[in-house]
């Protein structure tokens, strides 16, 4: 098995310049400091479909934990859409082959039997099925109390109407992870909706928030890197986009999917 970079590698690109996940980043030379009285963050995935009548419970419960109601923790919510209910009556708009790809390399490392809808990972280490609120507050609080690296995003500018540039942080590398390290990064957008007219959901209107635009890998981090890290990244956005319903979202994951950082800064 080649393990989860093997999928990051081959995620549609959304930056610009080359390299793996055709990222433009470069290296500084300063690091910061980290204020350790933030909330922790957790990465929290769902991978979720249209066209599945059990996941609007769990679209709901998405929503729910974007609204922060841990105390010391920053859930960082990706509802990703997967494109294999297509078929069965209703093409989700929102769906992409990428994240099927990412979900079925999970079960790979997670040996799952089999991969569903909806389904939620949490920092890349625990699964779970999506609709489960007391299950999500549990591995959230759990993954909230192993310690980690602090990671910083900061929007610099907006050099142009569909890009953006940013400052990525992040003070130290983890103390144990299984290499390859990846910095990914992804847009996600609030506030949408749609009228479902096909499919198990037929006649319903499904609402969704952190709906996740583009994933990619920026950089892969060197076997010898040092710490602390400051990368430069331009970001492409999409017309049909609402900016100020977008937020950006960079995490450090290793070749067994653990997330071991992860930030976000919002566009509005």
């Amino acid at each position: 098995m080649a393990g989860l970079a093997w999928v990051l590698a081959q995620q549609v690109s959304l930056w610009s310049g080359q390299g793996l996940g055709a990222a433009s980043v470069e290296a500084a030379a300063e690091g910061f400091a980290a204020d350790r009285g933030q909330p922790v963050p957790v990465v929290v995935e769902l991978f979720t479909s249209e066209g599945c009548s059990s996941c609007p419970p769990a679209d709901r419960l998405l929503s729910e934990l974007a609204e922060q109601p841990i105390e010391g923790v920053r859930i960082i919510p990706l509802s990703l859409h997967v494109d294999y209910w297509n078929r069965l009556g209703w093409k989700d708009p929102y769906s992409d082959a990428q994240y099927s790809k990412r979900q079925r390399t999970y079960g790979e490392l997670m040996r799952l039997r089999s991969v569903y809808t909806p389904q939620m990972v949490v920092d890349g280490r625990r699964e779970f099925v999506g609709s489960n609120r007391g299950k999500a507050l549990r591995e959230i609080k759990a993954a909230a109390s192993q310690s980690r690296p602090l990671m910083e995003v900061e929007v610099l500018d907006q050099p142009g109407e569909n890009r953006i540039r940013l400052a990525l942080r992040l003070d130290k590398l983890p103390d144990k992870y299984r290499a390859p390290l990846e910095l990914m990064l992804a847009v996600t957008e609030y506030g949408l909706g749609m009228q479902v007219t096909a499919g198990e959901n037929r006649g319903r209107r499904l609402a969704h928030d952190a709906v996740v635009r583009q994933l990619g890998s920026a950089v892969r981090l060197p076997q010898d890197a040092e710490d602390p890290f400051d990368y430069r990244a331009t970001v492409r956005l999409k017309p049909e986009w609402k900016r100020d319903n977008l937020q950006v979202v960079a995490f450090l994951q290793d070749a067994q999917g653990a997330i071991h950082a992860a930030g976000t800064a919002s566009l509005r």
